[in-house]
């Protein structure tokens, strides 16, 4: 019997059959902005699309017109764009496998001048105050919807559309009653005729075969948002007028509550959809932090008219759906903070970007080969660029001075949440044996030693930064612990915890010391004030939530001039700042750490007159690392060559794994270029 029997079971949705349950969700790659269609990109599908992939794809990013772009800089569609889809089309459809093109306007959520909603409010997120848009406008977008979609499914050969109806979308703002004040034919209890008339038009424009499918807010998250039987009634109407599949989105802002994040668990929203496909007789996407194969299998067999959507795992593993199948192990998802793009240097844009797979849109070809070359750090730049290097032909030899890859990266995989970092680098350690790469551990590298035996090589490092203490009176004191001591466990760490550092990482270890990992989803979701739609308003509990006691008393003091919620407000993971403070950490933002001693620590803060003193066991200093240049600077002395790369160049204390993945690859090209 097959692993998996009902992933891999074909599903008829309309009058199309899809060779099995798995949806590939929209991804943005960077390069729309460029072409939508870049020979990058329809690489990037052919790869996941090649053999055992998923039945459907949906590809996103269609915006139908200038106001519903996200910013002003994005691309609008055009009848000439779709006419080229049909490269990226076609190698999908060689698989056997099925793509719809998600059509957009994002309404309330743009971010320029020209952006439009309902109706006339101010988006705090954006800082902008959208318009209301005018009765025409709104005609004007529905035929404007209806064309894109006749176009896409004629000239660019899509099996059908999505129409996005999420978040603060234009189709989701226009239903609701929390943004729709309207008092014309568009508003009232006709708020969700913009929607019905939507799909109505696009219907009647491109007949009764091709797939709509509807993206609905199935919890608004939010006081305001949608009454249950109201939404129910909503779902009804848009299947009478043509829709035949339907997926979900989940709040109308991802501020609030982290709905794919590594705070939540996996499969939390599964519930909530299995409510809705029980309602409505038509064919479903789970999505949203999806758990791993075994429960996706069985929640198929619970639900044998549903599909389930799998996003930043087949971002992971291009090929994730061919090794579920054969029972292959996977390259997991680490479900980085930052998202799945992130700025790239040699493109000048963010793009599309993987610690797990750096080869997304960037693949590399092997070369004649011929160099040996000495990679000194297994961190997560050093592995990149050996695995590179033995992809090009290049004789490899990686060493580092502890017992196991990885580097601090291996250590953040201790942090709550972040377990999936230690599956991901025994996948990489197994892949760069199989590529041949010699690996050298427990070993420290010096400049001689690297002389002695290895003379005739070329010199990578990537021997990354490591911790150094900030110039504050008392930091000597024995309760003064790295980040390493930290997490390494080499101290007990007691009920009363300062933590100085700003960023990713200080919220990461401040959350590790002061929260309980919740797994359960009655608990998540009571811990998140999150409830039965059917019974409260938008899914909300509109109560003050229950958390159990947090096991330490934990004060996160940030030196830098920007405050703890800005940082991450640019982010739109404002909800990371929420859940400290909802565990009682108090955050000192701005703030000047003046004294410390074994039992206190003396903060002041900009503004503020005075000091504060806190009384604590423990001071964690996650803020200040140094670049390991001992190294380095012997082999300057000795005038032997080499190249630096990963975050031992990089300015800021802590760059980020994927950034040093990156450096790696691009430091072992460019050594290569100048060798050969």
């Amino acid at each position: 019997m097959a692993a998996y029997p009902h992933l891999f079971l074909p599903l008829k949705v309309g009058s199309h059959f899809l060779k099995n349950r798995i949806v590939m969700a929209p991804v943005e790659t960077g390069l729309e902005k460029q072409d939508y269609f870049d020979p990058r990109v329809v690489e990037f599908y052919e790869e996941r699309a090649r053999g055992d992939g998923p039945g459907l794809f949906i590809l996103g990013n269609g915006v139908v017109h200038e106001t519903g772009l996200r910013n002003l800089k994005d691309p609008v569609l055009t009848a000439g764009l779709l006419n080229n889809a049909v490269r990226l089309t076609s190698v999908i459809h060689e698989s056997g496998s099925k793509v719809l093109l998600q059509l957009q306007h994002h309404g309330a959520g743009a971010d320029h001048m020209f952006a439009v909603s309902a109706s006339r409010f101010r988006n705090r997120d954006t800082g902008r105050t959208l318009h209301r848009a005018p009765g025409l406008l709104v005609s004007h977008l529905i035929s404007q919807y209806s064309l894109f979609a006749y176009h896409a499914i004629l000239h660019g050969e899509f099996d059908g559309v999505e129409i996005y109806g999420g978040r603060l979308s234009l189709p989701n703002v226009f239903s609701s009653r929390l943004f729709n004040r309207r008092h014309d034919k568009w508003g009232l209890q006709a708020r969700t005729l913009f929607a019905v008339e939507l799909v109505r038009r696009i219907r009647s424009f491109v007949g009764p075969a091709p797939i709509i499918s509807y993206r609905l807010s199935l919890l608004d998250l939010h006081a305001g948002g949608s009454e249950w039987h109201d939404l129910l009634a909503f779902a009804q109407a848009l299947h009478y007028e043509g829709v035949n599949l339907f997926s979900f989105d989940i709040g109308f802002t991802p501020n609030s509550v982290p709905v794919n994040s590594d705070l939540t668990p996996a499969g939390v929203w599964v519930p909530f959809m299995e409510k809705f496909s029980r309602e409505i007789k038509v064919p479903v996407i789970f999505g949203h932090r999806m758990p791993g194969p075994d429960r996706l299998d069985d929640i198929l067999q619970n639900n044998i008219t549903s599909l389930v959507e799998i996003g930043r795992p087949l971002i992971a593993d291009a090929r994730w759906v061919e090794h579920v199948h054969t029972g292959k192990p996977v390259r997991p998802c680490t479900l980085c903070p930052h998202g799945c793009t992130r700025p790239d240097r040699r493109e000048g844009r963010e793009m599309l970007a993987c610690i797990a797979d750096p080869y997304v849109l960037r693949r590399s070809h092997k070369h004649p080969g011929g160099l040996d070359i000495l990679v000194v750090g297994g961190g997560p730049a050093g592995m990149a660029a050996a695995r590179e290097g033995a992809l090009r032909g290049h004789k490899i030899t990686l060493v580092d001075e502890g017992p196991e890859l990885g580097g601090l990266y291996r250590l953040c995989a201790k942090i709550q949440g972040r377990s999936s970092i230690a599956e991901l680098l025994k996948v990489q350690e197994r892949e760069l044996v199989e590529l041949g790469v010699e690996i050298i551990r427990n070993t420290r590298a010096t400049a001689q030693w690297i002389e002695d035996n290895y003379s005739g090589s070329r010199i990578l490092l990537a021997t990354g930064k490591e911790s150094c203490m900030p110039d504050i009176p008392g930091i000597d004191t024995p309760n003064v612990l790295s980040l390493e001591d930290l997490l390494q466990g080499r101290v007990p760490v007691g009920h009363r915890v300062a933590v100085i550092g700003s960023g990713n990482v200080a919220v990461d270890v401040t959350r590790h010391l002061c929260t309980h990992d919740l797994k359960a989803h009655d608990e998540w979701c009571c811990a998140w004030g999150i409830g039965d739609p059917a019974e409260h308003i938008g899914g909300t509990l509109g109560v003050i939530p229950h958390l159990n006691p947090a096991p330490r008393k934990v004060y996160l003091i940030n030196e830098t001039n920007e405050t703890t919620e800005e940082l991450f407000a640019h982010e739109r993971r404002l909800y990371e700042v929420q859940w400290l403070r909802m565990h009682g950490v108090n955050i000192f933002d701005e703030a000047n750490v003046e004294q410390i001693d074994s039992h206190s620590v003396r903060v002041s803060c900009e503004g503020e007159e005075g000091s504060t003193i806190l009384r604590v066991d423990h001071i964690v200093v996650v803020g200040d690392r140094e670049a390991n240049a001992e190294l380095q600077n012997e082999l300057t002395e000795l005038g032997i060559p080499f190249e630096a790369a990963g975050s031992m160049k990089f300015k800021a204390p802590f760059g980020t794994a994927g950034e040093a993945t990156l450096d790696g690859i691009y430091v072992l090209q460019a050594l290569e270029k100048r060798s050969l």
